[in-house]
């Protein structure tokens, strides 16, 4: 028995749309296994889909790389800022507990924790400071001898307000550093350890300079900030109260110096 089969092909030409064909059914049976979409009974536009090239797999957007540092680093506006801030005063520290078994020298061991203060004071003073939560302070000496406190703070109405993360970071550190320092003090006194004593002294003294600088610092900062709207100048009230005193007692000595020339002048004319 002889069958009558159209053979759909892709176009190019219409004359080829359809070609009678006689096959037997096993070899029907065959060329549909070996080329399944040639002998498919559909139509040209089925056709042109089958033949149509696959579309490419979407490649999938590469995942963000977690960091591994720390989050007061991630979450800073000058981590390199926060670094130093943190840096000097931990290794003035460990200089101060580790030398003693690396070295017997104590003039080594005081030397390089006194240039590690040192190094974190000025840091903390002059970098620090302004960056992490714009603030910088120092005192310069006048030609008669006073000292004046010089205040300086980042307007928040041009710049924004310091980040959180920084701001935290500063004052902790500012705050537990000199604690820290009046513990080992502490235990200095305890053990009669006294020319360990003199290390912590100088530990103190800077320390507790840089706090006191930036809590007055600080305070002008918010008392300017209040009377951005008056236009009016404010000044540190101890830096008032210091001037007032000065004045006054300027005054008292000045007058008690016009009356002893006074009455050293009508002395000779009795």
């Amino acid at each position: 028995m002889e069958l009558h089969l159209p053979l759909i092909l892709p176009p190019p030409s219409p004359l080829f749309a359809s070609i009678p064909l006689a096959l037997s059914a096993p070899r029907i049976a065959f060329l549909q296994s070996i080329t399944p979409t040639a002998f498919a009974m559909s139509t040209p536009f089925d056709v042109e889909a089958n033949l149509a090239p696959a579309a490419a797999p979407q490649q999938e957007a590469p995942a963000e790389k977690k960091s591994n540092s720390p989050a007061i680093i991630r979450n800073s506006s000058h981590p390199i800022a926060v670094i130093f801030h943190l840096l000097f005063r931990v290794l003035s520290i460990l200089s101060y507990l580790l030398c003693t078994f690396i070295t017997k020298n104590f003039v080594l061991s005081f030397v390089l924790t006194v240039i590690l203060l040192a190094c974190d004071f000025w840091t903390v003073k002059n970098i620090t400071g302004r960056l992490l939560v714009g603030l910088r302070w120092w005192n310069e000496v006048r030609e008669d001898g006073s000292t004046e406190w010089i205040f300086e703070s980042r307007d928040p109405a041009t710049s924004g307000p310091p980040n959180k993360s920084d701001s935290i970071v500063f004052w902790y550190a500012l705050y537990l550093t000199p604690a820290v320092w009046l513990l080992l003090a502490i235990a200095c006194i305890f053990q009669f350890s006294f020319s360990w004593l003199a290390v912590v002294a100088v530990a103190l003294a800077l320390s507790m300079a840089n706090v006191i600088g930036y809590i007055k610092c600080a305070r002008v900062a918010k008392a300017r900030a209040k009377a951005a709207g008056s236009g009016s100048v404010v000044s540190d009230p101890l830096d008032q109260a210091t001037q007032m005193a000065t004045d006054s007692m300027g005054r008292m000595i000045a007058d008690n110096l016009w009356q002893q020339m006074k009455s050293s002048a009508q002395t000779p004319g009795q």
